[in-house]
């Protein structure tokens, strides 16, 4: 089963070929253009690297959040696009989840996103063997109420993500020696992870409709919730 994925979930432009068990191709830029002029012509680059068509492809992966509002868009747009004109299955990944299979022996994997204001998009998951398990579902959540959770476990936690880095200095203080961070290359969101997790989910018989695919954004943007703070004040005012 030969997959293309795209991460478009962050800064960094990612996009993977998968056929069966082995990569084929994964191309990663973190640097310049945006998502909507630099995607289509890695895609077209990557294919033909590869000398094989979009009609050879089996099935079409994409993060799908939590992200970047914009790059979610994007991708799940671009891929839902595709699925629908080789008609072939779509299936979307947590971008989250995606980033357990950059640590495939670590027992406690916390990815992290910055979603700013010392707020982070977050997941715990546990990954003994096989596809990681959830101890806390992907959700926005305050960096000190993240802390608290993981001291819970009372465990050493792998942190990863952009967000490992933006809030490393209280990460680090306030889980002392349990915290372990990832170095910053596999903190990346990348495509190969997606595909590999696409994979678990279609082998595992998963819904894989495109019409179905929405971004998972976990939270309203941040000129959605000014606008509903500034409505809220009016309405106040009157």
């Amino acid at each position: 089963m030969k997959i293309l994925a795209i991460d478009t979930s962050g800064g960094a432009l990612s996009a993977a070929l998968l056929d069966g068990e082995q990569l084929k191709a994964e191309y990663l830029v973190n640097h310049g253009l945006t998502h909507s002029q630099r995607l289509m012509p890695l895609l077209d680059t990557m294919l033909k690297d590869c000398g094989i068509g979009l009609a050879d492809i089996d099935a079409f992966a994409v993060a799908k959040g939590p992200g970047s509002f914009t790059g979610l868009r994007i991708g799940v747009a671009s891929v839902k696009a595709l699925g629908f004109a080789e008609n072939k299955p779509v299936v979307g990944v947590n971008t989250l989840e995606a980033l357990c299979y950059h640590l495939p022996g670590a027992d406690v994997i916390c990815p992290l996103l910055d979603a700013r204001n010392r707020q982070a998009f977050a997941a715990i998951y546990c990954r003994t063997d096989g596809a990681p398990e959830e101890l806390l579902p992907p959700q926005a959540v305050t960096v000190d109420a993240l802390c608290d959770r993981l001291k819970e476990l009372e465990r050493p936690v792998f942190l990863l993500g952009d967000g490992a880095a933006v809030y490393r200095e209280t990460l680090a203080e306030r889980l002392g020696s349990a915290a372990r961070f990832a170095p910053p290359h596999l903190s990346l969101p990348r495509a190969s992870s997606v595909a590999w997790a696409a994979k678990r989910a279609l082998e595992a018989g998963e819904a894989a409709d495109g019409k179905l695919l929405k971004p998972e954004y976990l939270r309203k943007s941040q000129a959605e919730q000014e606008k509903e703070r500034r409505e809220k004040q009016g309405g106040t005012k009157a």
